[in-house]
């Protein structure tokens, strides 16, 4: 669950600092040295993202599943999980999208802010 989100975090945090105008070599950096670091930045920005390379490394239906399995645990507990219902939604389009032989990205639709 807590991989899950914190993938969708760097994306948006790096979509947000790129068009923004920030190197994402340099973005990295900075937040390699703050609060919002985590291992999984070096895990998937500099030999994956970075290189262009966006194939994943962590199966799309087993990510589902782990957060589908969190939510039912959560809803038993009687456990609001805000986060993990908006990233079970994400990679559950992402699912659909690539079923459909679509990029995930291309698909989802953009909210304007």
């Amino acid at each position: 669950m807590m991989a899950a989100i914190y993938l969708l975090t760097i994306g948006e945090a790096f979509a947000l600092g790129v068009k923004c105008g920030a190197d994402p070599n340099t973005l990295y950096e900075v937040i390699k040295g703050s609060s919002g670091y985590s291992k999984m930045m070096d895990l998937r920005l500099p030999g994956f993202l970075f290189k262009g390379s966006f194939q994943p490394g962590f199966k799309l239906d087993l990510m589902k599943n782990d957060l589908n399995l969190a939510l039912e645990s959560a809803k038993a507990a009687g456990v609001p999980l805000d986060l993990a219902s908006e990233a079970a939604q994400v990679f559950a389009a992402a699912r659909w999208c690539a079923s459909c032989g679509q990029r995930p990205l291309d698909a989802w639709p953009r909210k304007d802010p």
